[in-house]
C-alpha cells in the first residue's frame, strides 16, 4: 500500500480490509524478526498492597487528542503517514476508540 505524496492522497482512500490485514501482519512479522535476537523484557512484580486491576476506559476525546499530537514524520518502515491518520482521525476515532477499549477490557 503506497500512498500518492499529496496531503490525503486518493491514492490511499483505496484500501482493503484485505490489505489492512496484509499491511499490519507484515508490519508484526518485520517487528518480531528484528527483535527476535533480543533479550525478554525484566518483568518486576508489584510491591506488596499494589494492586492494578482495571483500565480506565478512553473516550473518544482521549483518542482524537493523541492523533493530533503525533508528531507530523513517518518513517520508512511505516507506510500509513501520519499525516494520513491525522486526515481522517474524525472518521476513524469512533473506531479506534471501540478497539482500544475492547483489547483494554479482554486483554
Amino acid at each position: 500500500m503506497q500512498c500518492g505524496t499529496g496531503l490525503l492522497s486518493t491514492d490511499c482512500w483505496d484500501v482493503s480490509a484485505d490489505h489492512l490485514s496484509s499491511f499490519f501482519a507484515e508490519k508484526v512479522d518485520g517487528i518480531r524478526s528484528t527483535t527476535s535476537g533480543s533479550a525478554p523484557p525484566t518483568i518486576r512484580p508489584a510491591p506488596p498492597g499494589v494492586a492494578f486491576t482495571e483500565f480506565a476506559s478512553l473516550s473518544s476525546d482521549n483518542v482524537a487528542a493523541a492523533i493530533a499530537r503525533l508528531p507530523d514524520k513517518s518513517s520508512a518502515e511505516d507506510r500509513f503517514p501520519v499525516s494520513v491518520l491525522k486526515g481522517v482521525s474524525a472518521l476513524l476515532t469512533p473506531f479506534l476508540t471501540y478497539l482500544f477499549n475492547r483489547s483494554l477490557a479482554t486483554g
